[in-house]
């Protein structure tokens, strides 16, 4: 009998605690989100997780079910560098992961590096987007 009413208690808190103002935002940057709308093969990617922002290459498109098949690349210990590693991964990702396009990395030097020199305006992307889907 305690532990029912405890469970009750407890449930409420559960339900009240998102103050209303929040959710209304939360719908609003919803709405303005636009998807990438990916066109091409070996187009590059930028594509959204919840550790951070991965760039790719895009290898495959799947009309019929909303995914891309994207082969990533690594993250170098200096922001915007970024290197093929050395086993591939290549990944299945649902188009709404998708959060910018239409850019192509800088080679440097021999080729092992690339640089994205929208990676600052990618960041900016990232945190909203994170803010929006992942918090």
């Amino acid at each position: 009998m305690v532990m029912e009413e405890e469970s009750k208690n407890t449930i409420k808190k559960r339900k009240n605690c998102v103050p209303e103002p929040e959710v209304q935002n939360k719908k609003q940057k919803l709405s303005t989100f636009e998807p990438v709308d990916i066109q091409n093969i070996n187009d590059y990617v930028v594509v959204a997780y919840q550790d951070g922002w991965y760039p790719g290459c895009v290898e495959n498109i799947t009309a019929s079910s909303d995914t891309v098949t994207v082969k990533f690349l690594s993250p170098s210990t200096k922001p915007g560098f970024f290197q093929w590693p050395s086993r591939e991964d290549r990944q299945i990702v649902h188009k709404q992961f998708v959060i910018y396009r239409n850019f192509v990395p800088d080679r440097v030097c021999s080729g092992r590096q690339w640089f994205i020199k929208e990676h600052d305006n990618i960041d900016a992307i990232y945190n909203n987007f994170h803010a929006t889907f992942f918090c």
